[in-house]
């Protein structure tokens, strides 16, 4: 685990120590359980109905998502979590890159993000964005707080925090 001051940054195998539950949620955790790593759905299996964030909540693919009709080919897709505002996590099933499904842009060709980073580093992506909500509160992120979180996500992936949907407080 790392500390870069006011964060820190736990990998994904210490992000699914903290989170993770004793309640293992049903086997399929998906309709292509197949195309996923067999350590992603254990995770999966184990983070089942956990919220890390507000913003991200694991949930089953059942294969009801709106993504579903949205997209060109949806079957490259497993949605692994919920925003709780009808947004979602998808795994890319060909990569095991994390995108960003935009329901508000359901119907465009822009409802895809790509965050450009994989399962693992998307858990301490998760697990960051937390600590950033329990700073907010009860006012905005201050400033050299931003600064360190974006520098921080910048260091999981080149590029990142321009492809991360929300804004920092």
């Amino acid at each position: 685990m790392g500390n870069t001051g006011g964060v820190i940054v736990r990998t994904g195998a210490e992000v699914l120590a903290r989170w993770g539950t004793a309640e293992l949620a049903p086997v399929p955790i998906s309709r292509k359980p197949d195309t996923l790593e067999p350590a992603v759905v254990d995770a999966l299996r184990h983070l089942w109905r956990v919220a890390v964030s507000q913003d991200i909540v694991f949930e089953l693919d059942t294969g009801d998502g709106l993504y579903e009709a949205s997209l060109a080919d949806p079957d490259r897709f497993v949605s692994i979590a919920t925003s709780g505002t009808g947004d979602a996590w998808l795994m890319d099933t060909t990569s095991g890159t994390i995108w960003f499904f935009d329901h508000d842009g359901a119907w465009r060709r822009d409802c895809l993000t790509s965050l450009g980073i994989g399962f693992w580093d998307f858990l301490t992506v998760a697990d960051l964005w937390q600590q950033a909500e329990d700073a907010a509160v009860p006012g905005p992120l201050p400033d050299p707080a931003k600064t360190e979180l974006t520098d921080t996500f910048a260091r999981i992936a080149p590029g990142f925090p321009a492809a991360w949907p929300y804004r920092f407080f």
